[in-house]
């Protein structure tokens, strides 16, 4: 009886020596998380000397335009209403494109109501009447597969048209730049990027990409690291963040912009569960 307590102590001892030094060789295996952006970030890590190397695949979630886009679009108005309206006056061609898009508004309207069986119909009717068949048919077929707010900016755009069609104003032009820019606004494309990156220890939850030393012309220094939970210190959050040193050079040239617009923000891709608001309403591949 007297022999078995100092054995369980020290089994108990050992046990609790065990688990701590497993907790502290704890480190980034896999995961899978949302960035601020509504990016998705997974990862994959192995041991490594320097201490685990990792493979990293982003799927960014890009809108087609902002409000950046729209200020440029707006501030080249005039040269849009002369170029649109020498297309008016150039020929037959717009005029049969505008009767062609005015004969679908009651089309539009009917499957706004809700009266697919009507819209049909006049879909028949305007491809027999135009002889555009073909087209008539492949955009009616466009229109069914749209989803409702697809269909609203769809609609509002071509709604802008036909307005655009009654007489060439300045402000029949922004409303369509504007309707335009509303439909590219809500629509994201995704970008997909992979790289490989080795993390070393440098607290117990915190590790440090190795790579220090400034790349390409922008002089880029990588900041990336993991924090691993305190309580489940195989659950880690990644954060992604760079310094540009050389923010007056140019990317390729030029051709993409210059260094001083790369994202130096401190982006968090956190492992817990919470709801992400995506940029946009749908994804164009």
């Amino acid at each position: 009886m007297g022999s078995w307590i100092p054995m369980y102590r020290f089994s108990l001892a050992l046990f609790v020596s065990l688990l701590s030094t497993a907790q502290l060789a704890a480190e980034p295996g896999f995961g899978t998380s949302i960035g601020p952006d509504g990016d998705m970030l997974q990862y994959s890590c192995i041991p490594s000397e320097a201490g685990v190397r990792c493979e990293f695949v982003q799927i960014l979630m890009s809108a087609m335009a902002d409000e950046s886009d729209l200020a440029q679009e707006l501030s080249n108005i005039d040269a849009m209403l002369e170029q649109i309206s020498e297309e008016f006056a150039a020929g037959d061609e717009m005029g049969d494109t505008c009767n062609l898009l005015m004969s679908l508004v009651p089309l539009i309207e009917q499957l706004r109501l809700g009266n697919r069986e009507e819209a049909e119909a006049l879909a028949s009717q305007i491809g027999v009447e135009s002889g555009n068949e073909n087209d008539i048919e492949a955009m009616w077929t466009d229109f069914l597969e749209m989803d409702h707010r697809e269909f609203e900016d769809s609609s509002n755009v071509m709604t802008a048209l036909v307005d655009l069609c009654a007489g060439v104003t300045r402000g029949r032009v922004e409303a369509l730049i504007r309707a335009q820019h509303q439909q590219r606004s809500q629509t994201c494309r995704p970008f997909i990027n992979s790289w490989e990156a080795e993390f070393s220890r440098v607290s117990e939850n915190l590790w440090a990409i190795t790579r220090d030393e400034p790349y390409g012309e922008c002089a880029v220094v990588r900041l990336d690291r993991f924090i691993c939970d305190d309580e489940h210190s195989s659950l880690c959050s990644f954060i992604s963040e760079k310094r540009v040193l050389n923010p007056d050079g140019e990317i390729l040239g030029g051709l993409v912009g210059n260094c001083s617009q790369l994202d130096q923000r401190e982006l968090v891709y956190d492992w817990r569960d919470r709801i992400h608001y995506l940029p946009c309403d749908r994804v164009d591949f």
